[in-house]
This record gives structure tokens, C-alpha cells and sequence, in this order.
């Protein structure tokens, strides 16, 4: 109601999204001011379990056309490891190629469950073209290099954007394509617009902005871990095992857009299967039995 005082208009709400997926990630900071502001502990860090929900009344609708992918087969295989069925893993454990290595895939994206398995991964892609390689130092409001902080880039390596502006936001992919004196060319993953992106302010000081830190909002994404690809399609994957986390396994196999194109390093286990019942509104959708009978 206060919102809508100051706008003087009715504000229409729509929440979308997958709760199967990760759920969400809270700082310290966070965590203590949902405790403060509701009482609620941080078990309760679903959208659904804030007190103000239940008063909006929402309309709830379910979304059965897929987007990711065409492929029904791997669809309905998703949606039994959707709601935990540990039944379908067999399915899966045909992608595993059992002579894996890194070297093998660079042109793939990496999914890993932990950020120690992405920077390995990373630092191996960047080695294996170090001839290419260009290194680029941040600069502060005097124009002075950090040698600190620097990237190390080069033409045609997959990166990911780790600041929002108006042409691109945090979290989205895209390939070097020209590393010129001053700029950067990216060719944007998902819509293959190529766009020039220079060093923007990353890092300012508390003192009314006079000192900054400059640099590329970019860093390496050959591999990336599973809770940042949330949101993602990916062409070409590569899954790491060894997931823990609720929801991560699922958050993994949701990525793919072509099955012929998807890796497994090694066989996924039953207790990698894991699912937050409370989230599960539904079972199995019909739909996917139907359509894969027909």
C-alpha cells in the first residue's frame, strides 16, 4: 500500500520460479535482519514463509512448457529428479564418459558443486592458452595499475559478467571475441549480440566516491559453480558429481538445452538426490507421461 502511495497506481506482483532449484542464499547480514524484522530463522528463508505472503492472496499457476529444451525423453527424466524419484538414474548415468578429462571438454561449461572444483578447472583452461593469454591490471582514480588485482584474458574465452549496467547483468555468459587497447568485445551467449564493455568502477572507497577502483566487470566461466548457473542454458555441459546440497543435482540437470551435448564426470549416487518436500505443491506432472507415450 505504501508503494503504491507513492506511485499512485496499482502495482501488479508476479513470482516466478522453481523451488526444486537451490534455495536461496543468505549472508550473515541478511540472515539477522529476517530474524529481527518476522522472527523467523533462517530455515524459513523461502519466500512463501514471509507473514505479508499469505495477505497478497496470490493466484497460483503451473508452467508446463519447457523452454530449456525439446527433448521430452530428458524432460520427463528432469521432473522424476524434480520430486526425488532416485528410480530414473540410470537414465542419466549413460552421459558419463568414462575416459573424462578436462582437456577434453574446453569447449564445454563447467558445472561444479564446489568453488575449489571451479577455480582448478579455470586455472587449467587459462594454462592451456597461456600463449593467448593477456594480462589486464585495474587502475585506480589516479590512472596508477594494481598489479593486485588483475584478469587474465583472451580472445575466445567464455566469460561471465559479474556486474549489472543497462546492457548486460550480473550472472550473464558470453565469449571474448576482440581484446582491443581500451575495450573488450563480447559476444552475449544467449541472444549472440556482440556488445563493447570498458572498465567500469568496481570498487570505491567511503569517502564521497574520490577513490576508485577500475577493471573488466568479467571473470573466467569455463566453469562455474552449480549455485551460480541458476538461471542459465547451457549448449554445451559439463556436470561435476559429488552434489550435497538440496535442490543441486536438479538445479545441474535443469541447465541443458541438448542431451546430446551434456557430460557426466562420473555416476550420480542416490544420496546426491536431494529434494525440500515442503516445496513440492505438486507431484509428477501428467503431461510428461502422456506426451512421452504418445
Amino acid at each position: 500500500n505504501e508503494v503504491e502511495k507513492i506511485y499512485k497506481k496499482r502495482i501488479q506482483l508476479i513470482l516466478v520460479g522453481d523451488l526444486s532449484q537451490l534455495p536461496p542464499v543468505c549472508t550473515k547480514n541478511e540472515e539477522n535482519t529476517i530474524k529481527n524484522l518476522w522472527g523467523k530463522s533462517i530455515k524459513d528463508k523461502f519466500f512463501y514463509t514471509a507473514p505479508s505472503f499469505d495477505m497478497f492472496n496470490f493466484k497460483t499457476l503451473f508452467l508446463y512448457e519447457v523452454k530449456r529444451t525439446s527433448s521430452v525423453d530428458y524432460t520427463y527424466h528432469t521432473n522424476k529428479i524434480r520430486t526425488g524419484d532416485i528410480s530414473v538414474l540410470d537414465y542419466y548415468n549413460r552421459f558419463v564418459d568414462v575416459n573424462y578429462s578436462n582437456e577434453k571438454y574446453m569447449d564445454y561449461t563447467h558445472l561444479c558443486p564446489l568453488r575449489k572444483q571451479v577455480d582448478k578447472i579455470n586455472k587449467e583452461y587459462i594454462d592451456a592458452h597461456r600463449e593467448q593469454v593477456r594480462t589486464i591490471y585495474a587502475e585506480n582514480n589516479e590512472g596508477k595499475l594494481i598489479e593486485t588485482n588483475k584478469l587474465e584474458i583472451f580472445e575466445g574465452m567464455q566469460i561471465m559478467f559479474n556486474r549489472n549496467t543497462d546492457r548486460f547483468s550480473n550472472g550473464t555468459r558470453g565469449t571474448i571475441k576482440v581484446i582491443g587497447e581500451d575495450y573488450i568485445e563480447i559476444e552475449i551467449a544467449q541472444t549472440q549480440t556482440i556488445v563493447r564493455c570498458k572498465k567500469m568502477i568496481i570498487e570505491n572507497e567511503e569517502n564521497m566516491g574520490r577513490n576508485y577502483v577500475k577493471q573488466y566487470p568479467i571473470e573466467v566461466a569455463h566453469a562455474i559453480t552449480i549455485h551460480k548457473s541458476q538461471g542459465q542454458t547451457l549448449d554445451k555441459c559439463v556436470m561435476h558429481t559429488g552434489c550435497f546440497e538440496v535442490g543441486q543435482a536438479y538445479t545441474a540437470l535443469t541447465r541443458v538445452s541438448d542431451p546430446s551435448n551434456f557430460v557426466l564426470t562420473r555416476e550420480l549416487c542416490n544420496k546426491e538426490i536431494k529434494i525440500a518436500k515442503e516445496v513440492l505443491i505438486e507431484k509428477r506432472p501428467e503431461i510428461w507421461e502422456d506426451e512421452l507415450n504418445s
